[in-house]
């Protein structure tokens, strides 16, 4: 699979990269479909993740998202290295059934098939798109430090425990 030829198409652009990862994606599910006789349809692409994540691949919607971001910084770089990588996890739930592990060895030989490195994580520079407050509980054992998510939880009701002395977790009061 050569992308050699897709840097001058690229202009940073949205509709551009989108129009290069639909270009692309048509491409790959064309081989997986003959290669696995598979009928997969063609999944819809969004550019609509932030932070740290380049890319997300949702099985029973058929949807890949990619990070919005990473790919304006990247460009064809970034399609060419995510967008195989989030069509495999596609096509690996496909024909081996959604039991499977996301990075195991199904998703590994359609990596190859497709000719693309079986890398778990990307190796973009990126930054977190929100930086969360943390909380001091404790429990009998030691002092622990949960996110705003889990304190707000806890708030609510949720019943944390510590995974070594098994007691309920209490805010620690200033």
């Amino acid at each position: 699979m050569a992308y050699d030829n897709l840097a001058p198409m690229l202009d940073k652009n949205i509709s551009d990269l989108h129009g290069l990862a639909q270009t692309e994606a048509e491409r790959i599910i064309a081989c997986c479909n003959q290669y696995y006789q598979l009928t997969l349809k063609l999944p819809e692409i969004r550019f609509d993740l932030k932070g740290l994540c380049a890319g997300q691949a949702l099985p029973t919607k058929q949807v890949v998202r990619l990070n919005v971001d990473l790919a304006r910084e990247y460009g064809a770089d970034f399609i060419h290295d995510t967008l195989p990588h989030e069509v495999a996890h596609l096509v690996a739930w496909s024909v081996w059934g959604r039991r499977i592990k996301p990075h195991g060895p199904e998703w590994q030989s359609v990596m190859q098939f497709l000719g693309v490195s079986a890398e778990r994580c990307h190796r973009y520079a990126c930054q977190p798109t929100r930086k969360l407050k943390r909380y001091r509980y404790t429990c009998v054992c030691r002092e622990h430090e949960v996110t705003s998510i889990r304190h707000n939880r806890m708030r609510r009701g949720t019943r944390y425990t510590c995974r070594y002395c098994h007691t309920t977790l209490k805010p620690v009061v200033a």
